[in-house]
């Protein structure tokens, strides 16, 4: 059943049977290597100090079903370990990285976590159903405590992890498919996919501007390029004489994708007018996921 080695099941380790000797080990040394955590609680040693764990490495462990209440995180690194059902309350993780972590029904209140933390944590291919609760569950983490950047880290992972869980679910249902229904039902999903994956990398799923800024750059490059090849068959003219620069072409392609419509560079065919207001409308549709993304940004 395991996905790598130690995804599920750890391989001859050893138990910590209590706090105490869990928090005597990280004195003595940097690293933990191959052990159980057994205990169901995991916490301050002494009430009203604060538990901080810094520069630690914990690599094959398991906190699996632990409940893991008021301790700090600095600079940590857990590699190849289990958070199976584990549940965070009231804790904080600094700098710290997840890689190849079994994070399956991981639970989070009130915790500081950063979601990029986890950029190597899963598989896209194998644990897609974990990404997807892993991601909902930092989402939901994230807006109860009011962190607004990191809600909106988790909301773009999790609709990306969402687009691989659909992806997997259409990849079986292909694979399983015998009779036009089913194909039917395929590519339905299969079009679900598509167009999650076009809103996530043309638009950033209306919340990473990057993705967004870079799509509107190619859209005048392009509506550009169009406009200036075919200056001639969409009567592109300013003061009667048809445009013959680079830079009015781009200027035209600005001007119509903003809908100011200066006018001093007008097409004059049909085709023209029709391309002209293709673009106007295309800019508006733009700007206004762009208003869109802004508000929540600044009332999210």
């Amino acid at each position: 059943m395991a996905e790598w080695d130690n995804f599920w099941t750890l391989q001859s380790p050893n138990v910590l049977k209590s706090q105490a000797q869990f928090y005597d080990h990280l004195e003595k040394s940097d690293q933990l290597k191959n052990a159980i955590y057994e205990p169901g609680d995991l916490t301050k040693l002494v009430a009203g100090r604060t538990q901080r764990i810094e520069n630690m490495s914990f690599e094959k462990v398991s906190f699996s079903k632990t409940s893991i209440t008021e301790v700090i995180f600095r600079n940590c690194d857990f590699i190849d370990c289990q958070l199976i059902g584990t549940q965070l309350r009231d804790c904080e993780f600094h700098d710290c990285r997840f890689i190849r972590t079994n994070t399956h029904k991981i639970s989070l209140s009130n915790t500081y976590l950063n979601p990029l933390s986890f950029k190597k944590c899963l598989d896209r291919r194998k644990h897609q159903n974990i990404g997807v609760h892993l991601y909902q569950a930092l989402m939901n983490n994230s807006r109860d405590a009011e962190q607004i950047e990191f809600e909106r880290d988790a909301q773009f992972l999790f609709l990306r992890w969402k687009r691989f869980q659909d992806g997997y679910e259409f990849r079986k249902i292909w694979s399983k498919a015998s009779k036009r229904s089913d194909y039917f039902a395929a590519s339905n999903k299969g079009l679900g996919v598509l167009q999650r994956f076009l809103w996530e990398k043309l638009f950033g799923c209306g919340i990473r501007l990057r993705y967004y800024m870079l799509t509107v750059f190619f859209t005048i490059f392009m509506a550009s390029i169009l406009n200036f090849q075919f200056r001639n068959e969409l009567g592109l003219e300013i003061d009667e004489e048809t445009i013959s620069s680079w830079s009015e072409a781009v200027y035209f392609t600005t001007v119509s994708l903003t809908t100011l419509g200066y006018g001093d560079i007008t097409p004059t065919t049909e085709l023209g007018k029709w391309i002209a207001s293709f673009q106007s409308i295309v800019g508006f549709s733009l700007f206004a996921l762009l208003a869109s993304m802004l508000f929540r940004r600044v009332a999210p």
